[in-house]
């Protein structure tokens, strides 16, 4: 069980040194769900090492001890009390072994948790985001950048020497419209 503890906490502390290459990057979603779902998952990472580190501080279970006391005693009497020191060691190893698989259990629910959740987040913003519209958004900020169309234009140079003048074309039809025309 504890090296499934162990490999849990490895796997928790690398996803979530990956997720911070990608934390500044969450401004990037386009909708406020997936942020709220990644803020969510990250979370439920953070509360999975939480609780891994608790599996780690259990302390050590119960040992038998004999004391002058009970090594005094006559013989069925010291086999009752060393009989009722391990059954009193079995069930506290019991105990422990339960509240362990407990919080082992909790931590890989919360570790599961938000890895699913930040996975929901990433393929949502990344199917429903709308390209286009995020492109139509982009041209009509730069078209209406005056700056930017001023600097794309250039600045205004001397008028030139007027070119000789064309040819006169031939006379078109006359085209009035058919109201005027009676």
């Amino acid at each position: 069980m504890t090296d499934k503890a162990k490999t849990l906490i490895t796997l928790n502390s690398a996803l979530l040194a990956i997720l911070t290459i990608f934390f500044p990057k969450i401004t990037g979603f386009n909708s406020w769900w997936a942020t709220l779902l990644f803020l969510l998952g990250i979370i439920c990472l953070i509360n999975a090492i939480i609780i891994t580190w608790a599996y780690f501080d259990v302390q050590k279970s119960m040992n038998i001890l004999l004391d002058q006391g009970t090594v005094d005693l006559d013989t069925d009497d010291l086999k009752k009390s060393i009989i009722n020191s391990y059954r009193q060691c079995y069930m506290d190893t019991n105990n422990r072994t339960n509240f362990l698989v407990s919080l082992y259990m909790t931590s890989r629910f919360f570790f599961l948790s938000g890895f699913l959740i930040i996975l929901i987040a990433f393929l949502g913003s990344y199917f429903f985001k709308l390209a286009s519209n995020d492109t139509e958004k982009i041209i009509r900020e730069l078209r209406s950048d005056p700056k930017l169309i001023e600097l794309l234009r250039g600045p205004k140079g001397d008028t030139g020497e007027r070119g000789p003048q064309g040819e006169k074309g031939e006379k078109g039809e006359n085209s009035k419209p058919a109201s005027k025309q009676q």
